[in-house]
């Protein structure tokens, strides 16, 4: 065997080498992360506290905040109008609005779903152009399991739906369902709201209790 062929060879190991101390790194990464995300969710706080620096799920089982994240979705849009006044000191507007979709096939059948966008009064409408808007879409929630004074209607081709409000806001396996554009006082929010939940076993609070809630933990 040639010096160069020897030199390649010594070289494919030392990499094997590092290849196996890299993996062992990435196994002891994923624990500490998965410990870490066990914790930070488990932990005791004080009542009303406001969560920050939020970690990712690293699991492949559901969130654990996931059972606790029912929020009012119209009742979140209008804190988040407030929080960008608060942060940002921008005059915000939430409002329910209907997409349209229409199939392509030969009967154009239609559907037509509520949204909630939150967005500034100029451009709200622009729900496919405007980048800004944040969008909430309503889940097919059962009124009988989250009442609502307040319903949104689907309509599919000749049937009318009625769906309560509620959704779960934080996804089945990682972060929130909605883009929330990176503005964390939105992620504080929704995680809060539903730590809270968790800490006192809430399946779901009224409007009128999420806005108790949501100005004893942001009054700090």
């Amino acid at each position: 065997m040639s010096n160069e062929s020897l030199d390649k060879k010594n070289e494919i190991l030392l990499i094997k080498e590092e290849i196996k101390k890299l993996e062992k790194k990435k196994r002891q990464l994923r624990k500490l992360e998965f410990d870490y995300y066990k914790e930070y969710f488990n932990t005791d706080r004080e009542d009303y506290a406001l969560l920050t620096d939020i970690p990712d799920n690293p699991t492949n089982k559901y969130h654990i905040l996931y059972d606790y994240s029912a929020l009012n979705v119209d009742t979140i849009g209008k804190i988040i109008c407030e929080l960008f006044k608060k942060y940002e000191n921008k005059k915000i507007v939430s409002k329910r609005l209907v997409k349209t979709e229409i199939s392509d096939n030969i009967f154009h059948d239609f559907h037509r779903y509520p949204i909630l966008v939150i967005g500034s009064s100029e451009n709200i409408h622009e729900l496919d152009h405007n980048e800004d808007n944040i969008v909430i879409e309503y889940d097919h929630v059962s009124l009988d399991e989250y009442p609502s004074n307040h319903p949104v209607y689907e309509y599919k081709d000749d049937y009318q739906f009625k769906w309560s409000n509620y959704n779960k806001l934080i996804g089945y396996y990682e972060d929130l369902k909605f883009d929330y554009n990176k503005h964390e006082f939105i992620e504080e929010l929704i995680y809060s709201l539903a730590y809270y939940q968790k800490v006192h076993d809430i399946k779901f609070m009224s409007p009128q209790e999420t806005w108790n809630v949501y100005r004893k933990i942001f009054k700090k």
